[in-house]
């Protein structure tokens, strides 16, 4: 279920990576950017995802998962021309460490914060606490 749960969210962003860029490259970063953020904030809103055992059957967070990967397949292009339209020209080597650091920060303490609190306060706990 790992693998299944880890394909529906990457495949998206395999396959459609470079219409993102493509979008990227021709609508200002800036808007794109403001879009994504605001569908991921569209998706992540579903009520449902707090209390899954109780009103989501599993195909519907594969396809929550797949709706997210389609909005990173965006987000990600558009985010690395954002920052390379922001940042000085001398600077920008820095911040494109920065800028991968930061996600790939946020992919190791996310999960680790999200464990500690179901540990601590339980599943139910943990979802309504970060809503």
């Amino acid at each position: 279920m790992l693998g299944i749960v880890a394909f529906a969210g990457q495949f998206p962003v395999f396959i459609l990576a470079t219409v993102g860029g493509m979008a990227a490259d021709r609508m200002r970063a800036h808007t794109l950017v403001v879009i994504t953020q605001s569908a991921s904030l569209g998706a992540d809103a579903d009520p449902r995802a707090a209390h899954p055992e109780r009103s989501c059957p599993p195909l519907a967070h594969r396809r929550h998962l797949a709706a997210a990967g389609v909005v990173n397949a965006f987000d990600i292009p558009a985010r690395q021309v954002f920052v390379a339209q922001t940042v000085e020209r001398t600077d920008l080597m820095n911040a494109i460490a920065l800028n991968s650091s930061m996600f790939n920060g946020a992919r190791i303490i996310g999960p680790a914060v999200a464990g500690i609190l179901v540990a601590s306060v339980g599943r139910a706990g943990a979802s309504s606490s970060t809503a």
